[in-house]
């Protein structure tokens, strides 16, 4: 009674999906009782909403239903795939043929190959990163930032060739820099605002620059600078980013960075090498 038949499920009718009158009562069941489960994404726990539009969502796209609970993420009120789960997606697809991604000198690259097309290439800079105001950012930007500037241009690569496939679904880590609340404003327009914020407050001191941030930024790479680090001189400057720190803290904390010795060997975490760190 409640069997869906695969081969149909891409074309997307209403008969195959959770939400019509055949499927709905049982799958909102199985949400509710995955809802009170701990083998589920934190996110999702005590959210049977959630998790039957992650189900239906991944039933279009042709993923299993607990696969599509484990990869599909609601955020801002929109459901988005973790880059991985993107990239799976379209390796299902009859037409891909292959991808090659790679990060060289500061760019990230990813080629995608479908029948019939020409390979399709996209690559996401540190520049980039910056102009969105997203180099420097405290998290993933600053923990795995080649990790993050692979997964801008796979997702641009991959959306641009096989949009057929995910239906306008982006990955979840670009959509995670996005603004909360389901509005959608662009990093550099949200730094502009909280610049005219925090500059209406007298008692706040003058903000600091893009130049300062960018030396900030380098001085970190160089110095390989940890983030516990860089975390506890924000927190010091009682500031929750690079942006938001004021001129003169940005001018204290460029000395601070000057004073660290630049690294010129480190441990190969594999094979306990000593080797040269390239600059």
């Amino acid at each position: 009674m409640n069997e869906i038949s695969t081969p149909e499920i891409r074309e997307g009718h209403i008969h195959n999906s959770l939400l019509s009158i055949e499927h709905f009562p049982h799958y909102m069941k199985v949400a509710e009782m995955l809802s009170k489960s701990t083998m589920i994404p934190k996110n999702m726990i005590g959210k049977p909403a959630d998790i039957l539009i992650a189900m239906d969502m991944g039933l279009q796209l042709g993923i299993p239903l607990m696969q599509a609970v484990q990869d599909i993420a609601v955020i801002n009120g929109r459901p988005t795939l973790y880059g991985d789960g993107l990239l799976a997606v379209v390796q299902g697809h009859k037409d891909y043929e292959w991808i090659k991604e790679d990060v060289a000198n500061g760019v990230a690259s990813c080629t995608i190959k479908r029948r019939n097309h020409d390979a399709h290439t996209v690559t996401f800079s540190v520049e980039d990163a910056k102009k969105a105001g997203l180099w420097g950012k405290p998290g993933p930007w600053t923990q795995y930032a080649e990790r993050m500037q692979s997964m801008r241009a796979r997702g641009f690569a991959i959306r641009n060739i096989f949009s057929d496939a995910l239906r306008g679904v982006k990955t979840e880590e670009e959509v995670q820099d996005y603004a909360i609340e389901g509005e959608v404003i662009k990093p550099n327009k949200a730094k502009e605002q909280l610049k005219e914020l925090i500059s209406k407050n007298k008692a706040i001191k003058t903000l600091s620059n893009d130049k300062q941030h960018d030396e900030i930024t380098n001085l970190i790479h160089e110095r390989h600078f940890a983030k516990s680090r860089v975390q506890g001189a924000l927190t010091h400057y009682k500031s929750s980013s690079i942006v938001e720190l004021s001129e003169s803290d940005a001018d204290s904390f460029i000395a601070i960075l000057k004073k660290e010795p630049v690294k010129t060997e480190e441990i190969d975490m594999e094979t306990g090498e000593v080797i040269p760190v390239l600059k």
